[in-house]
């Protein structure tokens, strides 16, 4: 790793840490994990551009949809609590896969809820739709983050062919702090 990835990830940790450590009392039933992948999901909306017309107007919210994880849905509301992302609310809720609106910005897909089902990855496969998953080969499974424990670490990786293929952008910061970025070469 170069001083400068290293650096950028020293200071993408540090910035995380300052998100997780305020109201520390109030989250104590939630595991440090969950804390850091709430703080990560919150950061990843600073990085992600998405086009125009994803949303209804400049000041439309980031729409997050969390499935099958309470805990980071709570403490990512916690988290993004009165913050915006460049003028845009951000909006956490808890959805099934039955439940799932049409217009979401980010969909986190906890680790023992991903569906096997293909239908439903076509469903969604081309909207405007940033998926981030907590699940074993994640990237695989079409998500475009997917979070992995390495070295008792949360780490995650990025795959720039589901980037693309859901129209969005990736700022080089966030990929210099990724662990791996399939689709590089394209």
């Amino acid at each position: 790793m170069t001083y400068k990835a290293d650096f950028l990830l020293k200071l993408f940790a540090l910035s995380l840490s300052l998100l997780i450590m305020p109201n520390f009392a109030c989250a104590q039933d939630i595991k440090l994990e969950d804390r850091v992948k709430a703080a990560f999901l919150y950061k990843f909306c600073y990085y992600i551009t998405w086009p125009d017309d994803a949303f209804d107007s400049p000041s439309s919210p980031i729409e997050i949809a969390v499935i099958g994880d309470d805990n980071i849905a709570q403490e990512l509301q916690r988290v993004t609590q009165g913050r915006d992302i460049a003028g845009r609310p951000l909006t956490i809720k808890a959805y099934s896969f039955d439940t799932l609106p049409e217009q979401i910005h980010l969909l986190f897909i906890g680790r023992n809820t991903a569906p096997n089902n293909s239908d439903w990855l076509n469903m969604i496969r081309h909207r405007p739709m940033l998926i981030v998953s907590d699940k074993v080969n994640g990237l695989d499974q079409g998500s475009a983050i997917n979070f992995l424990i390495d070295n008792q670490r949360v780490r995650f990786d990025i795959s720039l062919t589901s980037l693309k293929s859901h129209q969005l952008e990736v700022g080089s910061q966030l990929l210099s702090v990724a662990r791996d970025v399939r689709g590089a070469d394209q």
